[in-house]
């Protein structure tokens, strides 16, 4: 794997457990697809496969910033495997 392609996906991870993180200290669940099924991940640890946030309306910058996170790094997998195929 390129080294750019580690960078960035090692900057990803570490992002991703950072929000995961300060969802659970929000009480916020962490949401999840385990064999193509949604689930949400609560604070305490449990799982549901009942939406908990059911009329709630996400943060507009936080759903842009994941839009960018997808776009960029589906972008670097693409570039790769054509590279590498």
């Amino acid at each position: 794997m390129p080294e750019i392609v580690e960078r960035i996906t090692r900057i990803g991870n570490t992002a991703v457990h950072l929000a995961q993180e300060e969802n659970r200290r929000k009480g916020i669940p962490n949401v999840y697809c385990i064999n193509g099924k949604i689930v949400w991940q609560m604070p305490d640890g449990t799982i549901s496969l009942q939406e908990p946030l059911e009329g709630i309306t996400p943060d507009p910058k936080a759903a842009q910033l994941l839009r960018i996170w997808y776009n960029v790094s589906s972008f670097f997998f693409v570039a790769f495997a054509v590279n590498h195929h």
